[in-house]
């Protein structure tokens, strides 16, 4: 049992969204306010916690669970020892100030929720980036690439040659998202093209599939590329 009180210690943590229990703890535990070593009722103080969405992706939070302050009293232990204090305390907090400075993106939220922390890595090895894999809905944790890269197929219409791209693609809802079709005809000139016929099948509620068309009439040898734009 711990009974010497030397402040409370406040920081930004992860809690679970089912039991609300305590899953990590995101900020470190250098936030400190309140140095009396016997507190009294309606003992007030001040508190500022920060966290940058670097340390959010870094840490991972997942799906569905909760930021939030933790408040621990301090009794000169290590943090979660597993020990005991003699009191039941109760914590009030108000006057809250939120201070954001910049903005996480979708990207940046999405790496969070699935537990990797660099775009340009390829975190499931299966040869491609985590970033690619954002934008065409796939899972950075599982070897999916081959499933969800786009592909090209030759087709005949109309007596008419056709090019058709098809690929994954962020619905409208995830807006600031730029999907570019550019062509070239050397592999270094590229330029980008506007699509004849586009159709769009609904696979889920974020992702939709897209089959876009380009004619083969006015340029017979032709290089298509997808060009992935973000905010």
């Amino acid at each position: 049992m711990h009974d010497t009180h030397k402040g409370f210690i406040v920081g930004l943590a992860e809690f679970s969204s089912t039991d609300g229990s305590l899953v990590q703890r995101i900020a470190d535990d250098t936030n400190t306010f309140g140095n009396t070593s016997d507190p009294t009722p309606g003992e007030r103080g001040f508190f500022e916690v920060t966290v940058t969405s670097e340390e959010l992706a870094s840490k991972g939070v997942g799906p569905g669970n909760r930021i939030g302050i933790f408040i621990h009293r301090n009794n000169g232990d290590p943090l979660y020892d597993g020990s005991t204090t003699t009191t039941n305390d109760t914590y009030f907090i108000d006057n809250v100030f939120l201070d954001v400075s910049g903005s996480i993106s979708m990207l940046e939220q999405w790496m969070t929720n699935n537990q990797v922390a660099n775009p340009l890595s390829d975190s499931d090895g299966d040869g491609m980036d985590n970033r690619t894999e954002y934008f065409f809905g796939g899972n950075p944790t599982l070897a999916d690439a081959s499933e969800i890269r786009p592909h090209f197929r030759m087709v005949q219409d109309e007596e008419k040659d056709w090019i058709e791209l098809v690929y994954r693609k962020r619905s409208n809802a995830q807006l600031g998202l730029e999907y570019s079709i550019e062509s070239s005809a050397t592999l270094t000139d590229w330029k980008h093209i506007g699509i004849v016929n586009q159709d769009t099948e609904v696979i889920n509620g974020e992702i939709n599939a897209v089959t876009s068309r380009v004619s083969m009439e006015e340029q017979p040898a032709r290089f298509l590329r997808l060009q992935l734009m973000e905010p």
